[in-house]
């Protein structure tokens, strides 16, 4: 009978796995079943959650006593808050432009001309959005805040031009006609060439292109529609609104500074040397913050969440890893800025093969309540977490790149090679030298290979001269150290799974294989040790394949203003001088796409400054006066990069879409300069009279089109709104080089044209 040998009982598996959630208002985590909703690719975000939400209080009242649906995380709230947050900025962005506007030309009436082209495009681009089925998120909304002081600019020129000819003598229709077409030539190219700019990114193919596909196709309608309303919307409203009147404050202050603007311009026509010299320096300056700005792939946003991946030595019991996650969770309780945490660990946990680690999905407090930003507080827990003896935590962030809920790190590659022995020498130098390394932080790698293991060898022909066959070796190792199934036990509707192993404390030392028999053909009984040989080794505990290779992957995070792009070198750096012969490396993760990105925007950035220059070589009909504008764009480098440093920021995706738009606005001012130039020589003007001519007709058009943007761009600059920390960066890229190039352009323009038209003079002689 079993009852003489062993036991059975009816009862539940082994534990393998385990969740615990914990909410704001409980004394400590309650055993909990965990529940991921994924929102298919063509719903929004915030319905959906809202509609779960809506399921789960109508659930909630069915539910027995003492059990109740919760939730953990809940996206739709950032998202939320973030739309909400940016639909403000693009509010106050349009007031402040409005209010340049109305400085510039004090007066209400014609200031509601050009603001109307605000509205107007905005709800147009918006439309236009919704009928093509893209969403208003991130991206799309900043496209609609860089918009805001983007689409006045055309109705600002074209409404200028219309006053200049009231000041001439014209009025209502005849002045509203010879206004616009004074600029309509300008407002082409400049528009044109503004859009050509962003086309490019539309083909981007990376992550962040998918991403960024939103933004500069806002942007490319926005910019279109407003070109349309300064042509038909704008001539209309002026031809009846505007009127000349007399000078007041605003006006009596601009026509001084224009003054004292005529002499600074005629000054630097007389001194070209010097103010070449000035432009030159600033520019090499930009050049050398360039290289010493810090680089990473995005800046991570405040969405109060964050993981804890944690692992305990390689074989370590259920119990074991029970009692360190509690200790962990301890830690993270007594964290005043948690709000709540669910936790997970076991067997199947993000794939894992066996029980020893998991993941705590942490929730926290609201950033009203005072709360320091989440990467202050990430870094409190890694140095919290660190004092707990045998387990190896990783602070970690949801990554926008790779599989969901895969590990993301600020530095990822992948060694490759034939042995695994030699990759994990390989891993170890370099996880060595980066532990050793300052700026480095949750350095780890996914090779186990100190998985405890009882290796056993059969002797075959010792146990075919004893008559046992190798299968009965095997079965009798399986039955008793392994969970072997021999069927199923029906009761009622369900049905329950018979399985056969040894009693626990027979399994708590390999020594006892001694003490196991095994049948041979004659009947008789063979000691299994007389058969076998065996040992305690390490084994390997994974094995991962990348490209059909053996491979290691190597993680790390970077700390103490250590940038990513700093890191990255430093770390292939350390490979090459490790890796042996017929063993490569490739880049994984954020690294891959930091690296790919960058590569796509650089060449993204060249494309379009050779679309604008074939643009205006067309529409100028000349080779040489694009190069006038072109030579401009170099201006803009210490600008950008000397208020990236000054504010703390880095070099990241967001803002290198910056210098992308501030190429096109530099673009936009030039061409409206030089348009004026060109086309007053061909009315009998000398270069000279033309240039001063061209400044009088323009300086106000270009001071106000760039300071609307400027302004309508300090909301989002800084950074005090939700998820403000993908959009700043981009605005203060746009900020930073317009400080810079707007100046040095009005003056260095003039000379390089003069320059230029030398050339042109004498290769045509």
């Amino acid at each position: 009978r079993i009852k003489d040998v062993g036991k059975a009982e009816f009862t539940f598996d082994e534990k393998r796995g385990l969740v615990r959630f914990k909410t704001f208002d409980s004394k400590e985590a309650e055993p909990a079943i965990a529940l991921i909703i994924y929102k298919q690719s063509n719903e929004n975000t915030v319905t959906v959650a809202k509609r779960v939400i809506e399921k789960m209080n109508e659930l909630n009242k069915q539910l027995p006593q003492g059990l109740r649906l919760d939730i953990n995380f809940d996206a739709s709230t950032f998202i939320e808050r973030s739309a909400n947050d940016a639909l403000h900025e693009i509010v106050l962005g349009a007031i402040l432009t409005s209010f340049v506007v109305f400085l510039f030309l004090g007066n209400f009436k014609m200031t509601f001309i050009p603001s109307m082209a605000i509205p107007i495009s905005i709800l147009g681009t918006i439309a236009f959005l919704f009928f093509f089925k893209q969403s208003l998120n991130t991206f799309t909304l900043l496209g609609l805040a860089v918009a805001v002081g983007l689409v006045i600019d055309d109705a600002v020129v074209v409404m200028e031009s219309i006053y200049r000819r009231n000041e001439e003598g014209l009025r209502g229709i005849e002045a509203a006609e010879k206004g616009t077409r004074t600029v309509i030539f300008a407002l082409l190219a400049s528009t044109a060439s503004l859009i050509v700019i962003f086309i490019p990114v539309l083909f981007i193919k990376s992550v962040v292109g998918r991403f960024f596909f939103g933004f500069a196709l806002t942007l490319i309608v926005a910019i279109a529609i407003s070109y349309i309303v300064s042509l038909s919307f704008t001539p209309m409203l002026s031809a009846r609104l505007v009127e000349v009147k007399e000078e007041n404050f605003f006006q009596r202050v601009y026509d001084k500074f224009e003054n004292w603007f005529d002499k600074a311009l005629k000054w630097s026509l007389n001194h070209k040397a010097i103010v070449l010299t000035i432009s030159i320096v600033t520019v090499f300056i930009g050049f050398k913050l360039a290289s010493i700005t810090p680089k990473e792939f995005s800046p991570i946003v405040d969405e109060g969440i964050f993981l804890v991946r944690f692992e305990t030595p390689t074989g370590s019991s259920f119990e074991f890893v029970d009692k360190k996650a509690k200790e962990l969770e301890k830690i993270i309780s007594s964290n005043p800025y948690v709000l709540r945490y669910g936790l997970a660990f076991g067997e199947g946990i993000l794939g894992r093969p066996t029980v020893n680690g998991g993941l705590f999905f942490i929730t926290l407090k609201d950033k009203s309540t005072g709360r320091p930003h989440q990467k202050v507080i990430m870094d409190m827990m890694r140095k919290d977490l660190s004092k707990v003896s045998d387990v190896r935590a990783i602070i970690d962030i949801p990554s926008a790149v790779g599989p969901r809920a895969g590990r993301s790190a600020d530095v990822m590659y992948i060694i490759k090679g034939s042995d695994l022995n030699e990759l994990e020498k390989i891993s170890s130098q370099i996880e060595s030298k980066l532990r050793q390394t300052p700026g480095y932080t949750d350095v780890d790698t996914d090779l186990r290979i100190n998985q405890p293991e009882v290796r056993v060898e059969i002797d075959k022909d010792k146990a075919l001269s004893l008559g046992v066959s190798t299968e009965d070796i095997a079965n009798t190792l399986n039955f008793l150290f392994g969970k072997y199934k021999i069927g199923t036990y029906e009761r009622g509707s369900e049905s329950y799974n018979f399985y056969v192993k040894a009693d626990e404390n027979f399994l708590t030392s390999f020594d006892n294989l001694s003490k196991v028999y095994v049948r041979a053909k004659d009947g008789s009984l063979i000691p299994l040790t007389s058969v076998i040989t065996y040992q305690l080794a390490p084994g390997f505990n994974v094995i991962n394949r990348y490209n059909r290779q053996y491979s290691v992957t190597i993680y790390a995070n970077v700390t103490g203003g250590k940038s990513v792009g700093e890191a990255v070198s430093e770390v292939e750096n350390m490979i090459k001088q490790v890796l042996p012969s017929g063993y490569t490396y490739e880049v994984g993760g954020q690294t891959k796409e930091f690296k790919r990105t960058f590569a796509f925007l650089g060449l993204a950035l060249l494309v379009a400054i050779i679309a604008v220059y074939m643009i205006l070589a067309s529409l100028f009909e000349s080779l040489i006066h694009p190069f006038t504008v072109l030579l401009t764009l170099p201006f803009a480098v210490s600008g950008v990069f000397a208020l990236i440093l000054f504010t703390g920021q880095t070099l990241n995706v967001t803002s290198y879409f910056g210098i992308i738009l501030v190429v096109g606005l530099v673009t936009r001012d030039s061409v409206l300069f030089i348009e004026r130039i060109i086309q007053l020589k061909k009315d009998g003007f000398d270069t000279i009279n033309a240039i001063l001519q061209a400044r009088k007709e323009r300086l106000r058009p270009i001071l106000m089109t760039t300071l609307t943007i400027f302004v309508s761009l300090i909301p989002v600059a800084l950074g005090i709104t939700e998820g403000s920390e993908m959009r700043q960066p981009l605005a203060i890229a746009v900020i930073g080089g317009l400080m810079t190039a707007l100046p040095l352009s009005l003056f260095v323009i003039p000379i390089i044209y003069i320059l230029l038209d030398k050339v042109k003079f004498l290769s045509r002689k």
